[in-house]
């Protein structure tokens, strides 16, 4: 019984994180119309065929240049 009680208590917390989640989404979609929302999916393709040819320094290029335009985006 005690279980279950915890188990619904932790259900409305996730829950509640991901209604956060989508609604900081929403908010930030339609505040920034002129920036790419999805901005990763090259970058995921870049990483794909980086991974593929198992070329590293590639790889670890590709998340500097990535992590530095998050960080002027979000900073």
């Amino acid at each position: 019984m005690i279980s279950g009680t915890n188990n619904k208590e932790m259900l409305k917390v996730i829950d509640g994180f991901f209604d956060k989640i989508i609604r900081f989404s929403i908010v930030n979609y339609i505040r920034t119309p002129h920036q790419s929302h999805y901005s990763a999916n090259e970058m995921n393709q870049q990483l794909v065929d980086a991974l593929a040819k198992q070329d590293f320094e590639q790889i670890k290029q590709l998340l500097h240049t990535y992590y530095e335009k998050v960080k002027r985006r979000f900073g």
